[in-house]
């Protein structure tokens, strides 16, 4: 009787969503999503590139009472294309996140950072490129248990004649994430 009881304790335990205490503490985790970079500059319906996206990111969160806010790093690869042979390829960059529990497992949070990107061109003959933006969004976190966190977020890049060639790119990107504290 006594190990039932035992076992039904860690069983519940286990059960029990970490809260969505923001405290003084490390993370680190996984992303998957879908990216749409939009180019100004080319002349024809090819100049969207789009596709799946998946990274890792790492960070350092910092609460106070309700709120948080954390410092992040962050590297994705990406399949996005398009019909002429334009690839977004790797992706990194490093971001602040201000956010805020509205409840006891679910906070919101927004984000304002710097991201490079790079593209190979493809048919357009301007070879690998390489260009940072402003990377800017909102998301939200829930509670997993274990200490792990979910997080959706939706972001937009902005980026200026990228690698000193005559078009302009903006991402947009949604994404599911998991992370846990440490």
């Amino acid at each position: 009787m006594k190990a039932l009881l035992v076992t039904s304790a860690l069983t519940s335990l286990a059960a029990v969503p970490a809260l969505a205490d923001h405290g003084n503490q490390f993370y680190l985790g996984a992303e998957l999503g879908f990216e749409q970079h939009e180019i100004d500059g080319i002349d024809d319906d090819g100049g969207d590139v789009d596709g799946l996206y998946y990274g890792i990111f790492g960070g350092y969160e910092y609460g106070f009472g309700r709120a948080y806010v954390a410092g992040e790093v962050n590297y994705t690869l990406s399949n996005a294309d398009n019909d002429q042979d334009v690839e977004a390829e790797d992706s990194y960059g490093i971001g602040v996140l201000a956010g805020y529990n509205v409840t006891e497992f679910v906070s919101l949070y927004g984000r304002l950072g710097y991201q490079i990107q790079e593209v190979d061109t493809g048919d357009l003959g301007a070879g690998d490129l390489e260009e940072g933006g402003i990377r800017y969004g909102v998301g939200v976190n829930w509670s997993m248990p274990a200490f792990f966190h979910g997080r959706l977020e939706y972001t937009r890049t902005n980026y200026d004649d990228f690698d000193g060639q005559d078009f302009d790119l903006d991402t947009d990107r949604v994404s599911v994430s998991v992370y846990r504290h440490f």
